[in-house]
């Protein structure tokens, strides 16, 4: 079992932020809990999936992991529980229900196309391919991401399951990462360099977790966010 980690930040969107950094993980795929702080914002956050007992974090957890009781004294450890397997039944009928309604998504915007889909590590991936799709792409992959949580959200609804979605469009994700994890690379030498803090655009939160991913393996270079959605950026500095 993944167990329940602190993190805190200026506002919630900084102590996400964090988590994201400390777990390796996007925020939709973890168990989130709020603590008490008199300054900034104070979570409790691990990966999600990691107890059969849900997705959320309830009140009685909160205060089990911060170390208190409403008594003030420690509880009890809770005793662990297998995880669930997950129905095939139902992930096959998750992926019905996505293909149906990307199919219906094409033909509705008159764009051909052909759609792949498959699990992979509890993941389902959807892949779009065919000739001018750029409209499903977006600038900067704004409206590929927005396609993406429509999709989980039309999937979650009509099965009644809770499903993690990754839709990519003509191997455009794989192409923006890789482009991603050059650009923090050059900018993180030039901190090296210069040994100045440099402020990147702001970029989406997926894009901003790729970025973290990238400085946590440099020595020398750390990275933070700062500021509100949608300006939200990344900062590199010295370590």
């Amino acid at each position: 079992m993944t167990e329940w980690r602190e993190v805190q930040g200026s506002d919630r969107d900084a102590a996400l932020d964090e988590a994201v950094r400390l777990l390796g993980v996007a925020v939709d795929d973890m168990e989130i809990g709020d603590l008490p702080s008199d300054e900034g914002v104070r979570l409790l956050v691990r990966v999600a999936g990691t107890e059969a007992a849900g997705n959320t974090v309830g009140d009685d957890a909160v205060a089990a992991e911060a170390g208190v009781t409403e008594s003030g004294t420690a509880p009890e450890p809770a005793p662990s529980r297998p995880r669930e397997e997950v129905d095939p039944v139902l992930l096959r009928q998750q992926q019905d229900v996505a293909l149906d309604f990307l199919e219906e998504l094409l033909e509705a915007f008159d764009l051909e196309g052909e759609i792949a889909a498959e699990y992979r590590d509890t993941v389902l991936h959807l892949d779009i391919g065919g000739d001018d799709l750029g409209s499903l792409i977006g600038r900067r992959g704004t409206t590929l991401a927005a396609l993406a949580e429509v999709t989980k959200t039309v999937v979650q609804r009509r099965t009644a399951a809770r499903v993690r979605v990754n839709v990519d469009v003509q191997g455009y994700r794989a192409r923006r990462r890789a482009a991603l994890e050059r650009f923090a690379e050059e900018r993180a030498q030039e901190v090296l360099d210069r040994g100045i803090e440099v402020a990147l655009d702001p970029m989406a939160a997926a894009d901003r977790k790729v970025v973290h991913d990238v400085i946590a393996k440099i020595d020398g270079v750390r990275s933070y966010s700062e500021g509100q959605e949608p300006k939200r950026n990344v900062v590199l500095s010295p370590a």
